[in-house]
Formats: C-alpha cells, structure tokens, sequence
C-alpha cells in the first residue's frame, strides 16, 4: 500500500453493546459440571445443533444480500480479494479507500447498522489509521467526516498479537524483528499528537525477566529460534513410538541407547519427548525462551562483572519482591520506573530533551528528581509524617532512592511488614499523583489528602485480599470435613515404606508394612529390587509397589508414609526434571485414582520402626514375602 496509487484507512469501531458467542462445546462442559441431567443437556445441545438462520423481510424469508459495492475495499496484493471488514467479538475493522465519498458512505452505513444489530458504536473509542501514502490534509478530511479524533497505530496490533504462527514455520529476517520490536517499544511509551514519547529504558531492558528489573518482553529473535525449536522435537516420535532412524541420525550411539532405553508407564503412558529445563518435562516455548535468555544475560554478566556495584548484588532479590508486592499492577510498574530511573520527572526531561526547566516547580529552589519529590522536599517531609507509618530510621539512605527502598524491604521480616510495604507504595503513588495535579492543574499540594488517599486505597485493596484468603480458608474446612466422614465410613490403613541399599552390590531393600488406625500392624511385605543408584527414584518406586499392594488388596481409604519430601512436592506439583523419576511419579498419581481417598504423610526416618527392619531383612531374600503379624 505504501507504493499504491490511491491511499486506504483502516476504521477500527468499537461496540458498546456486544452479542457474546459461546463455543457449543464448552455451554455443554458447563452444563455438566453444575449438574444437569444427561437427557436435558441433549435437548439443549440438539436445540443448538439444529438451528438455521434466515432474514425475514415483511414476513418473507430473503436468503440473499444485494452487493452495490459502495465500498471498494482494499488489496493486499495485486491479484489478491478485496477485504472490505474484518468482525470480532466487540471490534470491527472497516478497509475502505482514503477519500471523501468513501468515508461519507461508511457514515451513511454505519447507523442503518446499528439500528439493524441494536448494537452502538462507541466513537470515542474508535480510531482510524492511514496508509503512508494518504497526505495529512486528506487524512485529516476523512476524520473530520468521519467524527473520529483518534489515530489508531498499528503497532496496537503488533504489541498485542504478535505473528506467533508465522514465527513458529519461518526464520525472520533479524531486520523485521527490530522493526517488530521498535513498534511494540514505541507503543508501550505511548505518544502525543503522533509524536512518540521519550523511551526512558532501552528495549533490552525491557525484554530482561522480571526477576532481573525488566518487564519481560519478548526477544523476538530468541522467540522465533524456539518456536522453530518445537518442531525438530515433535519429530523425534512417530505413530506412538520413536522415530529410531532420526534418533541415531540425531544423536550419537551411547544417547541414542539411553533415549530408546526410557521405561514404560504402568498406567499405559505414552513415550513421549522429555524437557529437562521445563517444571513438568514438556517444552514450551516459554521455558526454551527462558533458557535462551538466561545464557544471554550470563554472557552479558560475565562481561559486567568487573564493574558490579552494591545495587547490582540486590538486585534480583529486589525485583523478585516487588512483583510479589499485594498492591496493584499499575502501582508496581510505577515503582518499577522509580528504581529504574524511568519517571519522567523534571530533571530526566530535561537531561534527556533540553526542553523545560529542571527546577522544582513545587519548591522552585533545587532540581527535580525523584529523590526530592519523595523524600528530600518539605512537601514530601510533611507527608511522611502525617503517614501512619515512620521510617525515621532510613534518613541517611535519603539521597538515594534505590538504596532507601532496599531498606524498606528489610522491614518484611517484622510483624506486618508486607502490610507496611504495601502502605509505603500507596504513599508514593498518591504523591506522583498529587505531584501531577500541581504540575499540569495547577492545583495546590495537600499532604494530608495524599495520606488520607493512599490510606483508603490500601484498605480497600486490603479487604479484597481478605475476603479472598476467607474463601479459600473455608473450601480447605470443608474438605478437611469431607475427608474426616470418609475416614469414619471407611475406616483409614496405614501403609509404612522404608528402603535400605546394599554397600557392596546394587541391590534395593524395600519395607512395607500395613497398620490400622490406632491399632497394631497387622501385615508386611518385604521386597527386594535393583537400586537405581538415586535415593529419590528408589522412594519413588517403593511408594509404586506399596500403592500397587493397597490396589490388589481394593481398600478404599488409605494413607502412605515416605520419608522423602521431594518425592511428596513432586507428587504434589506434578512437576519433576526427571524422565525415570516423571514416569514413575505420573504411575503414583494415575493409581492414586484407584482409592476413594488416598493421602501422603511425611514421616521421620525411625530403624526401630517395622518398615525398616523388613527392609534390612529384605536384602538378604531371594524371593519377595508376605508377612502377617497376630
């Protein structure tokens, strides 16, 4: 379009009034999961099903539309369609030719639409956008006719859709990506009467993890190599199996033996492609990206770590702790700009633009920075001692704002400390507010309304979190109170697991013993395996046959008792790096589904206990035995 002889627009409405579409298949999921009967769930979904659409015109069924094309349309490519509209769920985009009679036609149309739909146009959130070759007198023509005042960017679109498809089939130019990411970057800024605003942080800033003092957007060049990464792994299964040929083409004879040697899951798993650097085996893009980006950021530490300072060795424990802060996301993008030097205040403007004056425009005595506009100023001074909170004791750290709030941080470990941190960027929020109204307003600066502000905000913010700590404190009581009748219907057995290794041979002692509540053991089992060589994948395949024993025995309600909590977080979380380890853990959860309730408890490693001499005893047995005990 940039070369075209005529210019396009592109019309973005917004509706006030949208008819939401719900995919059939999921109105069914819900339907089920609150408990309608089979038989009426068929008769809605058959209501849905048959359903046909026609116009009815006067009483006549009209199936056909009449094409005047009034509109023209606009073409991607010289023999490509004309596209005319692109509907979503609450936005629509109108292409149509940059001139006069087009933009009056889209005018005429647009209220015979929506007094045909019932639906209504929000104007003032709708904008337009222009081919470059539309000249601004034209431009500013069809606005006027059209009643739009807003320009749309594109970079919109980009920041918020970004071409993951066409990402994940090919390589893009380097090129595109920086002109991809100039975009996104531009519009995060933001910008005034089409002029871009100052970028206070650089993009590789930017795309830094959060945990690093970044916001964590993408690289897009690192993003499209793991994209493109996914493919080469789906390929290395083929029908349910692995693909042996491109196995050992891939990998050398030694790996490839290893790759083909994974076990086989009990619960009928498939074989599947293992991601040591994903929490649950899988690959993502996300945790390919992830590894990417962390070799970056190590390369680019090695070569700063020659000029590192106090501030960079707190700095990720200070990122990870702001963005648990419980305040709002806004507030901590706010102080996120603060320690990173990004707040537009005075002096920034002025060093970054030489417009303006850097001069407080509050004090009129010193320059504007952000240490005097939230500490060092009388007005900032008052404030903070009408707070209901003092930090008297951080003074000295007044000339730098960075180091102050790493002194603030230190007061989490006090009773109701992250209470106290949370008031504190309240405070700071309301004072940029109030700082904002003195500067474009003109109003005068109250203290005492900054506090009364950031205290009724904390309150309220603080009173949402409550309620939701209720709810979720009163679903765990009732299933406490659930679990406590199954354990009365069913009565609960105890199964205790131990395991011993053999010193000179690789041999696994494995002790199961089988206990009822408040009673005496009543039988055991002792097992001997080949150890794995790890301590967690022989606890893990000890619990695996206790639970298969309890299975072969149909008891209903039981308990299993380990002595190794990474086992019980991996079981928990589903969540192991593990390929051997992941197998059996998915077995535990899969048989976990047998019981009718089934827990885990951590116990104390005790030899007196009776697990521990069967697993002893098991060592030196060729076959496994069954105990009773009277």
């Amino acid at each position: 379009m940039r070369h075209a002889k005529d210019g396009f627009m592109a019309v973005k409405l917004d509706m006030s009034k949208v008819y939401d579409q719900v995919e059939w298949c999921f109105l069914e999921a819900i339907m089920h999961k609150m408990g309608f009967y089979s038989i009426w769930r068929n008769w809605i979904m058959e209501c849905l099903r048959s359903a046909s659409y026609s116009f009815n015109i006067n009483g006549e069924v009209k199936g056909e539309a009449t094409e005047i094309r009034m509109l023209s349309g606009m073409k991607i490519s010289r023999h490509g369609p004309s596209i005319t509209h692109l509907f979503f769920a609450d936005d629509s985009l109108i292409f149509c030719k940059a001139n006069k009679d087009q933009a009056k036609e889209l005018m005429r149309v647009l209220p015979v639409y929506a007094l045909g739909s019932g639906q209504v146009i929000n104007l003032d959130k709708s904008s337009i956008l222009f081919s470059k070759n539309v000249r601004a007198e034209n431009a500013q023509v069809e606005k006027q006719v059209l009643k739009l005042g807003k320009q749309g960017n594109n970079a919109e679109i980009v920041a918020l859709a970004m071409p993951t498809y066409t990402m994940s089939c090919f390589k893009i130019p380097s090129r595109l990506c920086k002109e991809i990411s100039s975009l996104m970057s531009n519009y995060w800024w933001g910008e005034t009467n089409g002029k871009n605003k100052i970028h206070w942080c650089s993009w590789r800033k930017l795309i830094q993890n959060k945990n690093m003092g970044g916001l964590g957007f993408k690289d897009l060049e690192a993003f499209n190599t793991e994209l493109l990464g996914k493919q080469g792994v789906d390929e290395l299964i083929c029908q349910r199996s692995w693909n042996r040929n491109l196995i050992f083409q891939t990998f050398n004879t030694k790996d490839a033996d290893r790759v083909l040697s994974f076990p086989i899951s009990l619960g009928g798993r498939e074989d599947s492609h293992f991601w040591i650097h994903g929490i649950d085996g899988n690959y993502s893009v996300h945790s390919g990206y992830k590894v990417l980006m962390l070799h970056k950021a190590n390369k680019q530490e090695r070569i700063q770590n020659e000029s590192s300072t106090s501030w960079d060795n707190h700095t990720s424990k200070v990122w990870k702790e702001l963005w648990r802060l419980k305040v709002k996301h806004k507030q901590k993008i706010f102080l996120w700009k603060c320690l990173n030097n990004a707040l537009p205040v005075r002096d920034i403007i002025h060093g970054r633009i030489k417009v303006g004056d850097s001069i407080c425009n509050r004090c009129g005595e010193e320059r504007e920075t952000i240490e005097p506009i939230f500490l060092n100023c009388e007005q900032a001074k008052l404030t903070w001692k009408l707070a209901p909170i003092q930090w008297e004791g951080m003074m000295e750290q007044h000339g730098c704002f960075r180091r102050w709030w790493i002194s603030i941080t230190e007061a989490k470990h006090r009773p109701q400390g992250w209470q106290h941190i949370s008031l504190t960027v309240h405070i700071l929020w309301q004072i940029w507010k109030e700082r904002n109204e003195v500067e474009f307003n003109g109003k005068k600066y109250r203290p005492w309304r900054t506090i009364q502000k950031a205290m009724k905000e904390w309150l309220e913010f603080g009173e949402i979190d409550k309620v939701e700590t209720r709810m979720s404190t009163n679903e765990t009581e009732a299933l406490q109170l659930h679990h406590q009748q199954l354990r009365s219907e069913f009565g609960s057995l105890i199964f205790s697991i131990g395991i011993t290794r053999d010193k000179n041979q690789p041999w696994l002692g494995i002790g199961i013993c089988l206990t009822e509540a408040d009673q005496g053991s009543k039988m055991g089992w002792a097992l001997r395996e080949t150890s794995s060589g790890s301590v967690l994948l022989d606890e893990a395949i000890a619990l695996k046959l206790a639970m298969c024993k309890a299975a072969n025995m149909q008891h209903r309600v039981v308990q299993f008792q380990v002595q190794n909590e990474k086992l019980l977080n991996h079981i928990r979380t589903k969540q192991v790096r593990d390929i051997i380890l992941a197998t059996i853990v998915d077995d535990i959860v899969q048989l976990r589904l047998l019981f009718h309730m089934c827990s885990f408890c951590l116990v104390q490693n005790d030899k007196n206990q009776l697990s521990s001499k069967l697993n002893t005893y098991a060592l030196g047995i060729i076959f496994d035995e069954e105990l009773s005990f009277p």
